[in-house]
């Protein structure tokens, strides 16, 4: 559907050869083989959860989602999709070496057919939305919002959906915002063709879902903080990695050799869409530091943390987990999260919900896991979750959540952050939530501190956005 002519490619390729020389070509021409299975991978899989998780429609997917990249190498993929079994194939120039299927699962979402056939990946299931929120209820608890939006959050929320001039003219793409002040809904607006029921990605939002849920697996089972021997491929004392405790995890103190710097094919990127297995391909890199000493950015260390909950949680449950343990309790109805072809919870990146339902989970976080007088999150653990990793200079928190510093914000904001301008601010001394979600690209179109200092200020008691 979408293709790059294979004669102009040709062309570009010698336009590059005699541009860069012979050196430089000859490396990248070791690099395409990865890169063709792994493009082809990314723009199945978004195509597939676009589409049969969001439900939007192909045009939109791929003029948004796929080519809102702005790499222009991403039209060379073509696409096919098998509507009746949701299964979505792309390859490059319709090339079926490079070629990679996702196929979309009941209650799971998206996964790539790597390692396993499209028929038995389609084949699992997990639980789908329970009714513990009633949909004719009063929000949070059901869908009802009541009242209007008064005019100065309206102007609020009006800059959030401007899109720049020049340019960047159409690159904001905001889907989504809706702010909670008081357990309550108090404004909420949606792009066309985007509703308050509508799934949408969290990108490494998800990280702070599975933090959450790490809470509760160490309620569910022998896991710990402390808890070392984390998996079973480090389960030998030999192993120096045997030594990484789960809080090392969950803090991104790892100490592993993992890559997250952008602009080449990343460990990120190969984990993501070039794997079978996550975990084993994570579970094998080298320890360079000791645990709990570095801290860097990593979101293979949640993924590995995803792991080792599922090494420690009963395997015939394990699918329906996050549904049970979390979205149904707190009524996330449209919460998907997917896994990696194996079964694995992609716990940095692959979290779908609606605005409404990311709201939800940060007013959990607001009430430090506490809903209709239920502990959904063991006492003490959101506290956790917020308290700063000392390696991080105080960036970011064991919840991967990444504190406000500086500027005129409250001193208390915390931010849940994803790819693409994804965001949830949690500010709880004004006992508001603020969620933004949307599709853009370059990121730095959206400018979360400026929506979240303009909803405080229009807010009826807020006063000014330097309010602690």
């Amino acid at each position: 559907m979408a293709a790059f002519p294979v004669r102009a490619f040709i062309r570009w390729l010698l336009i590059g050869f005699l541009l860069v020389g012979a050196g430089a070509f000859a490396a990248a021409a070791w690099q395409l083989p990865p890169m063709l299975r792994i493009g082809s991978a990314y723009v199945a899989k978004t195509v597939c959860s676009g589409m049969y998780v969001s439900g939007l429609d192909f045009d939109r997917v791929w003029d948004e989602d796929v080519l809102g990249r702005q790499n222009p190498l991403l039209n060379l993929f073509r696409v096919t999709v098998d509507d009746p079994v949701r299964r979505i194939t792309a390859s490059p120039f319709g090339l079926g070496a490079f070629s990679n299927t996702a196929v979309h699962r009941e209650g799971l979402g998206c996964a790539l057919a790597i390692g396993i056939t499209p028929a038995e990946l389609a084949a699992e299931r997990a639980a789908t939305a329970g009714s513990l929120a009633d949909p004719n209820a009063a929000w949070p608890d059901g869908s009802q919002v009541s009242g209007e939006t008064p005019a100065v959050l309206s102007a609020a929320i009006d800059k959030a959906f401007q899109e720049p001039s020049g340019d960047n003219a159409g690159n904001l793409r905001t889907r989504a915002v809706v702010i909670v002040r008081d357990g309550q809904i108090v404004a909420e607006r949606y792009a066309e063709g985007i509703t308050e029921t509508t799934p949408l990605t969290g990108w490494s939002m998800a990280k702070p879902v599975t933090a959450a849920l790490a809470g509760i697996a160490m309620t569910d089972s022998d896991l710990a903080l402390d808890l070392d021997h984390l998996l079973p491929q480090w389960n030998s004392d030999a192993d120096p990695r045997s030594r990484i405790p789960f809080s090392a995890l969950l803090s991104m103190t790892d100490g592993l050799a993992y890559n997250e710097n952008y602009g080449t094919v990343t460990d990120t990127t190969t984990m993501l869409y070039d794997s079978g297995n996550a975990v084993d391909f994570l579970a094998a890199m080298d320890l360079e530091d000791d645990p709990g000493t570095r801290w860097a950015y990593s979101s293979g260390a949640t993924v590995l943390a995803m792991g080792a909950m599922r090494a420690s949680l009963p395997v015939a449950s394990w699918l329906d987990f996050p549904r049970r343990a979390l979205f149904d309790p707190i009524g996330m109805r449209t919460a998907v999260f997917e896994t990696d072809p194996s079964g694995t919870f992609m716990g940095s990146s692959w979290v779908h919900a609606s605005a409404r339902d990311w709201a939800r989970f940060g007013l959990l976080l607001l009430e430090k896991g506490l809903w209709n007088g239920e502990q959904v999150l063991p006492v003490g653990w959101v506290d956790t979750m917020m308290e700063p990793v000392a390696a991080s200079g105080g960036r970011f928190t064991v919840g991967n959540l990444w504190p406000q510093r500086g500027g005129s914000l409250p001193s208390d904001t915390l931010w849940m952050r994803g790819h693409d301008g994804q965001s949830v601010a949690i500010v709880p001394s004004l006992d508001l939530v603020v969620v933004r979600l949307g599709m853009t690209n370059p990121q730095g179109l959206y400018d979360r501190e400026g929506l979240l200092a303009d909803v405080i200020a229009a807010l009826p008691e807020g006063g000014p956005a330097s309010a602690d």
